[in-house]
C-alpha cells in the first residue's frame, strides 16, 4: 500500500521519551496476554505513537532488541497486527506502519476465522452423528460461533460507519 506521505522519512532518529516508552512496554503486555509477543505488541504501541512509517533500523533501536527478533516480530505483526509495509520512491528500505484500517482488518480475521471453526465444527458433528453419538457440546459452539459471527458482523458495521462520519 501506500503510505501517506511520498517521501521516505528523513534519517533523523526517533526518539521516545519515558513516559511513551513505558506506553510502548504496556503495549506490549496487553499483546502478549492475547498470545502475539511481547516485541511484537510493543512494535505495534510504538507504531500507534509514531507519525510516519519507521524503519526496522529505529524499532530495533528503540526497543533494544536484536534485529533477528524485529525480522521475526515483524512478519508476526504484517500477518495478524494491522502493520504494513511501505516503500518509498528511490528508497530501497523497507519501512512498517500501522494500517489506516486496523480495526476493520481485525474485525474481517475474527470474522473469517469464525467461518473456518464452524466449518471444523460442522465436520465434527457429522463424524459424530455417523458414529451414532450425541453432538451437544459441538452444537453449543456452533451456537456460538454464529452469534460471535452476528456480533462481529454488527461490530464491523458500526465501524465503518463510525469511521465514514469521522472523514466528512
Amino acid at each position: 500500500m501506500k503510505a501517506k506521505k511520498k517521501q521516505a522519512p528523513k534519517s533523523k532518529k526517533f526518539m521516545i521519551d519515558p513516559q511513551m516508552m513505558t506506553f510502548v512496554n504496556k503495549m506490549g503486555t496487553y499483546y502478549e496476554s492475547f498470545g502475539l509477543s511481547r516485541i511484537g505488541g510493543q512494535m505495534v504501541g510504538l507504531m500507534l505513537i509514531v507519525e510516519t512509517a519507521i524503519s526496522p533500523e529505529d524499532i530495533q533501536r528503540i526497543l533494544n532488541v536484536s534485529r533477528s527478533s524485529i525480522s521475526t516480530n515483524l512478519k508476526m505483526v504484517l500477518l495478524h497486527g494491522g502493520v504494513e509495509e511501505v516503500h518509498f520512491p528511490g528508497d530501497r528500505k523497507s519501512y512498517f506502519m500501522l494500517s489506516d484500517r486496523a480495526v476493520e482488518q481485525s474485525i474481517l480475521r475474527k470474522i473469517n476465522s469464525n467461518d473456518y471453526l464452524k466449518e471444523v465444527v460442522n465436520e465434527g458433528i457429522e463424524n459424530l452423528k455417523k458414529k451414532g453419538s450425541k453432538a451437544e457440546k459441538l452444537f453449543t459452539i456452533l451456537q456460538w460461533i454464529n452469534l460471535d459471527k452476528e456480533v462481529s458482523l454488527e461490530l464491523l458495521d458500526k465501524w465503518k460507519n463510525r469511521t465514514n462520519k469521522n472523514k466528512n
